[in-house]
């Protein structure tokens, strides 16, 4: 990764040699996380699409703010297992 790609505000450490963020102990952990939010992006993508066919269909399409809100559910979903205390 480019020097110029890494936020400015970004802690130390956080970037590990190859210029990729290290967020786990264990390399595999980062690596299984990227598949995780990969596939909930695909998962996103999915339910868009499905959105505008139904939209197509004759149903009454989403305000901007009911978009913005199911995003912002879908993505408390995703992360709430990060969030929880051990």
């Amino acid at each position: 990764m480019s020097e110029s790609l890494k936020p400015k505000d970004a802690l130390p450490g956080i970037y590990g040699p190859d210029g990729r963020p290290t967020f786990f102990a264990d390399p595999a952990m980062d690596r299984f996380a990227s598949v995780i939010l990969n596939m909930a992006q695909e998962m996103w993508v999915q339910d868009a699409r499905i959105s505008e066919l139904e939209t197509a269909a004759g149903k009454p399409a989403k305000s901007a703010a009911e978009r913005e809100e199911q995003a912002l559910a879908f993505v408390h979903r995703i992360f709430a297992p990060l969030r929880e205390p051990r």
